[in-house]
């Protein structure tokens, strides 16, 4: 908006570290920071499938109508695929991969869905009246939702290039 450039980019070019440092192998500080995303893109995408089920159950408690029930229903798969990812990631004791962020990007998406439809069946009061769940501070909050770990366009890219096989930048 100044005209000028938002990011800066830097590196370390003669950094040491002292080998009790090291996480991981000497050179291999990439994988493990990407190991790490995928761990904490499936917490938080487990934290939000589950929050998004109980806050469409809320929902269609209040307003029980076709979009309401197919937003539960959506919900509840996102848990479900959940559900089977983690289980089978400890079953077999394997480091999770980039697939992770479908279940992060579905469950904040689904999230940011069901309290835009809230706020809308709900109507304006919505907004300022009390509720058990605050309405009015889950639907800012679910704005931020699809930031954390990486915004939805780059777990979109991520999913395209790492899972799908896709060119970069398609």
């Amino acid at each position: 908006m100044a005209g000028r450039g938002g990011l800066v980019r830097f590196s370390w070019i003669t950094l040491r570290s002292p080998r009790e440092n090291v996480v991981g192998k000497v050179g291999e500080g990439w994988r493990v920071a990407m190991t790490t995303l995928n761990f904490e893109r499936l917490n938080i995408g487990g934290a939000f499938a589950y929050a998004a089920v109980s806050v469409a159950k809320h929902l269609a408690e209040i307003k029980r109508d076709a979009d309401t029930l197919a937003l539960l229903e959506e919900a509840l798969a996102i848990k479900e695929l959940y559900d089977r990812m983690l289980m089978l990631a400890l079953r077999g004791g394997e480091i999770v991969g980039p697939e992770t962020a479908s279940i992060k990007l579905l469950a904040s998406e689904a999230l940011e869905k069901i309290y835009i439809t809230a706020i809308s069946k709900l109507g304006p009061e919505a907004l300022v009246e009390g509720d058990l769940f605050e309405w009015s501070f889950g639907y800012i909050d679910s704005k931020g939702y699809t930031l954390l770990s990486g915004t939805s366009e780059i777990l979109r890219n991520l999913l395209g290039e790492l899972v799908l096989g896709l060119p970069k930048g398609v």
